[in-house]
């Protein structure tokens, strides 16, 4: 995860026409230098370091306060994502709002819908959406988490648009909608989080997809997330796991291994393109169309072709525009308090304004609860035991 000082806020804006897209011209070079990591890139272990002395010291007094109300043999086998954290530990922003930056690479989905002919080369574009967008999701304050029904709404460019809701509390499940010219990216997610000794690992769960107008789907899994150095040492993170990307209709599939590259840091990633084809009264035939390797900390190569590096599209990627006021639903994150007391630095009402919040999040699920008694439900179908 990346420290506050590599965030970049989002711009309240009208829908604006004049943001331009870039995907038209977009191509993989083989010259493209890649050399230059991530900043907060950690070397030689890997993953993404907090530099932020501020920062630890802040998450860390949290910690150890944690573990002197409750014990850290009931804190261990706790979900953290129930507990509650105070509020000068958070970011003044919503989770809903740091999901939506995983689209900020948005522009290679559009390149991919390009690509009617060829499912390959659609396939690598749709991987380097996910790899060069794992980055701009991490912060190290912790975003507040986001209230059953909360909702965000931001502009990426001219052609496309990103919606975030937060559609169930116990266990939560975060929803997200990326519409751009010729797609539709659509994920949900739910997440748990555990102590595991001087760790913490955030486990996601859920399904990614992308929908192209011709009818071609492409969808992978989450890998998870292990926090480093929480009471001591080095504070990191690192991404961990296996992915799988899949074009069932057209038999293209992409194995990625992340964090298990030999002599290279764990943020380095390698793995295999392959293509399946079943001949009549035949067994299936793989083939493999690709190598892929990188780090996405720095850049993504499918056979000797850089579809992204950090050096060069960094400064390229689109950030997401909040919109002005009168065009939000009253459920927007922009709108909570908690978030508006955080931004002006008053800590005491900001955490007036969480608990309160939470507060109001239990009552309303117990009148849930309440009302399933009759037959008809109101809840989530993740929050049915």
């Amino acid at each position: 995860m990346t420290t506050s000082t590599e965030q970049q806020q989002e711009t309240t804006t009208t829908p604006d026409n004049t943001l331009q897209p870039h995907h038209n011209h977009l191509k993989p070079c083989r010259n493209r230098a890649h050399s230059y990591r991530h900043p907060n890139a950690h070397t030689p272990l890997g993953g993404i370091t907090c530099h932020d002395e501020n920062i630890i010291k802040a998450q860390r007094s949290v910690i150890f306060q944690l573990v002197k109300q409750v014990g850290k043999n009931v804190l261990m086998g706790r979900d953290l994502l129930y507990v509650t954290f105070p509020i000068q530990c958070c970011e003044a922003e919503s989770a809903l709002q740091r999901f939506a930056h995983s689209a900020s690479y948005a522009k290679f989905l559009a390149r991919a819908a390009q690509v009617v002919d060829d499912p390959v080369e659609r396939m690598r574009w749709v991987i380097a959406f996910y790899i060069a967008g794992m980055h701009c999701t991490c912060v190290f304050m912790k975003p507040l988490n986001p209230i059953l029904g909360e909702t965000f709404q931001a502009q990426l460019d001219s052609e496309t648009w990103v919606y975030v809701e937060q559609s169930s509390h116990h266990p939560p499940v975060t929803q997200v909608l990326v519409t751009g010219p010729g797609y539709r990216y659509y994920t949900w997610v739910t997440y748990s989080a555990h102590f595991r000794y001087n760790q913490i690992q955030l486990v996601h769960s859920g399904y990614r997809v992308v929908y192209f107008d011709d009818g071609t789907q492409i969808e992978w899994n989450n890998p998870w997330d292990v926090f480093h150095g929480v009471f001591w040492g080095t504070y990191r993170q690192e991404t961990l796991g296996k992915i799988r990307f899949q074009d069932v209709k057209n038999g293209v599939y992409a194995d990625i291994t992340l964090g298990n590259v030999k002599h290279y840091p764990s943020d380095h990633f390698q793995g295999t393109m392959y293509r399946s084809r079943k001949k009549q009264h035949e067994e299936e035939e793989k083939g493999m169309v690709g190598q892929i390797k990188g780090s996405w900390l720095e850049y993504l190569q499918i056979d000797g072709d850089v579809y992204w590096s950090y050096a060069l599209d960094h400064e390229k990627k689109a950030i997401p525009r909040c919109l002005d006021a009168k065009y939000l639903l009253p459920s927007d994150s922009t709108f909570r308090e908690d978030v508006l007391y955080l931004e002006k630095g008053d800590l005491e009402t900001a955490q007036e304004k969480k608990i309160g919040l939470e507060e109001q999040q239990r009552m309303e699920r117990k009148w849930r609860i309440r009302k399933t008694r009759g037959g008809f439900s109101f809840l989530h179908p993740f929050q049915k035991k």
